[in-house]
C-alpha cells in the first residue's frame, strides 16, 4: 500500500533513517534504499532498530533483482508480532525456508544485529551473533545480491494498518539502520 519516496530517507549522523506515515485517504509514504552494486560470497550484516505498528512489515535484505529471485531475508518483522523476527530464504522459484526467532522482550524499538553469510554452498542465518540455520543452496554462477532496507505498508502477511499503527508522538515509524557490511568471501 506504501508509495517509496526519498523524502522519507535521510541520515541523522550516522545513521540512515527511513520514516514511514499515513498521509490520509489511504496514502502511505515510507522509503526503501538499495545498494547500486551487486554483492557476491561473504557476511552480509545489518545493524538495525526496527519499528512495530499493524500493518507495516520492516526488513533488512538482499535480493539479485534482475530477476528478483533469489532473496536473503536478514530480517523481516510483521509490526504487530514485535517478539518475533523472521529470517528467510526464496530460491529461483520462490520456495521458502524460513527462522522465526523469538524474543520476550521484543525485537523493535531497539538495535539488533540481523546477518547472513552466502557461502558457495549455503546460507547460514545470524541474529545478534547467535546462529539461527542452515539453507544448502547453490547460485548461479553470476548471481549477486544487492543490500535493500525498506518499510512495506499492507498486504497478506502483515495486514492492514489502522489508527494504532500511527499513534506515536509524530504519527510516523520508523526504521533505523546504524550499520550495513559486506565481509567479502572469495572461494
Amino acid at each position: 500500500m506504501e508509495t517509496y519516496t526519498p523524502d522519507c530517507v535521510w541520515y541523522d549522523g550516522g545513521t540512515l533513517m527511513i520514516k514511514t506515515y499515513n498521509a490520509g485517504g489511504g496514502v502511505y509514504y515510507s522509503g526503501r534504499v538499495e545498494s547500486k552494486a551487486l554483492y557476491g560470497y561473504g557476511t552480509y550484516s545489518f545493524t538495525a532498530n526496527m519499528p512495530n505498528g499493524q500493518g507495516l512489515l520492516p526488513a533488512v535484505w538482499a535480493a539479485y533483482l534482475n530477476p528478483w529471485l533469489p532473496e536473503f531475508d536478514a530480517a523481516e518483522i510483521v509490526g504487530s508480532r514485535p517478539n518475533t523476527v523472521y529470517q528467510t530464504f526464496h530460491d529461483t522459484s520462490n520456495a521458502q525456508t524460513q527462522w522465526a526467532v523469538n524474543n520476550s522482550a521484543g525485537w523493535t524499538n531497539s538495535f539488533h544485529v540481523y546477518a547472513f553469510s552466502w557461502w558457495p554452498d549455503r546460507i547460514d542465518f545470524w541474529v545478534d551473533g547467535v546462529f539461527q540455520g542452515t539453507k544448502w543452496y547453490t547460485t548461479a554462477p553470476g548471481v549477486g545480491m544487492h543490500f535493500i532496507v525498506n518499510t512495506a505498508v499492507g498486504g497478506d502477511w502483515p495486514g492492514n494498518p489502522d489508527s494504532s499503527t500511527w499513534a506515536t508522538a509524530d504519527g510516523a515509524r520508523y526504521l533505523k539502520v546504524s550499520a550495513i557490511t559486506y565481509t567479502p568471501y572469495y572461494p
